[in-house]
């Protein structure tokens, strides 16, 4: 599903990761904060990397499953590319939500190892992250 006239990206919240930098973003007109991935790398009139884009897509809004993040769309508003909208998470990465000590980690790496065992088992053919880490 196109975004384009439902999204708005704050540029002063983002958090840059090895292919992409992902910024956070706002939802009309439920409100709901969103992650909005723009990557980074290529030129953006690549056709091949936009159809790199466009195989993460359509894989990522087959999946199903508790501990991964649902597909909410695209949008082609920012940049002269594709960006991947999914939820936003607010507590931050893994490594940062773990620093604190009141926090039991367990349930985290459980959800964390379901999920991954999801990807590599999954029915088509094993998904592998490629990307996964717990510190930017």
């Amino acid at each position: 599903m196109n975004l384009d006239d439902r999204i708005e990206r704050d540029v002063s919240k983002f958090v840059t990761g090895g292919y992409a930098i992902v910024y956070q973003g706002t939802l009309r007109p439920q409100g709901a904060m969103v992650a909005i991935k723009t990557f980074r790398f290529g030129h953006k009139s690549d056709i091949s990397i936009i159809k790199g884009i466009f195989r993460e897509v359509y894989l990522w809004s087959k999946l199903r499953h508790e501990n991964i993040l649902p597909l909410l769309g695209i949008t082609t508003k920012f940049d002269h590319t594709v960006s991947i909208v999914s939820p936003w998470m607010g507590r931050g990465n893994a490594h940062d939500y773990v620093q604190n000590r009141d926090v039991d980690p367990h349930p985290l790496l459980v959800g964390v190892a379901n999920g991954l065992h999801y990807l590599h088992s999954h029915d088509k053919s094993p998904i592998y992250h490629g990307d996964l880490k717990g510190v930017v």
